[in-house]
């Protein structure tokens, strides 16, 4: 009985996943296609004289901001460790990273494994 409702539910989750990732695929190719229009927007009002254009509802002008980005990370590095202010950095862990040295037989300090739980959706051998 629970195998017929596991399986009943794994093939309800196959056809949903399916369904889901043939939507996406609709999704990603209209953002495609609005990516390749706002770029072709933006470069027009770049070469033009007035960097906006309105139909009298809409305004669309293009707007330039600073963004930050580093340019020595030695400097950061040494700005970071001086002053403690960890927040101008992102905490996070390159798995890719700690898998290659994993797989190279090297420990990496401070890092733990946990197991994480997955389904595998394989054709069935006869």
């Amino acid at each position: 009985m629970a195998t017929t409702s596991a399986l009943s539910l794994a093939l309800q989750w196959r056809n949903a996943r399916a369904e889901r990732l043939a939507a996406q695929k609709a999704v990603d190719k209209l953002q495609e296609a609005e990516t390749a229009l706002k770029k072709q927007v933006m470069d027009r009002l770049e070469k033009a004289k007035n960097k906006a254009v309105s139909n009298g509802d809409r305004l669309f002008q293009l707007v330039t901001k600073d963004e930050p980005t580093t340019e020595n990370w030695s400097l950061l590095y040494a700005h970071i460790q001086k002053t403690g202010e960890f927040d101008l950095i992102e905490r996070r862990l390159s798995k890719a990273a700690v898998k290659e040295r994993n797989e190279l037989g090297e420990k990496v300090p401070g890092v733990a494994w946990f197991p994480v739980a997955s389904l595998s959706d394989t054709a069935a051998k006869e």
